[in-house]
């Protein structure tokens, strides 16, 4: 259900699909399942970092560090590798595992945490209700 609830989010809080947004992850299996429901979605750019073989990861360092200078749309990766970074707009898949603050330590702007029991949002457009 991860997939459909990020697509809610992305539809209702992020219509620009330029608007960068990094989506965290606990699991691979979550980010593999999650990223083979959104790169249908035509009209964003979508970037997965999450290398399983040691063989994947120049191709993804390359495609993270364009991100990187040009942040447009959404970048796909563990809560793990994102470790020590921040960004404007962070969704975080099944947050549950969260209860240390670690997820409002990546965000700058506007949080959303989704877990098996609802959403959660902090920040600049929290005041909007998730319908």
């Amino acid at each position: 259900h991860y997939p459909k609830a990020v697509r809610l989010v992305l539809e209702k809080y992020f219509k620009d699909p330029k608007e960068p947004v990094v989506v965290l992850c606990h699991y691979r299996y979550s980010l593999r399942e999650l990223h083979e429901d959104l790169k249908f979605d035509g009209d964003r750019n979508i970037v997965r970092y999450d290398p399983e073989k040691q063989s994947d990861v120049a191709e993804q360092e390359q495609c993270l560090k364009q991100y990187i200078q040009n942040p447009e749309g959404l970048l796909l990766t563990t809560v793990r590798l994102f470790a020590g970074m921040q960004a404007r707009n962070v969704i975080v898949v099944d947050g549950g595992f969260l209860i240390d603050g670690n997820a409002e330590l990546r965000t700058t702007t506007f949080l959303v945490l989704i877990t098996d029991r609802g959403f959660r949002l902090w920040g600049e457009k929290s005041d909007q209700e998730l319908s």
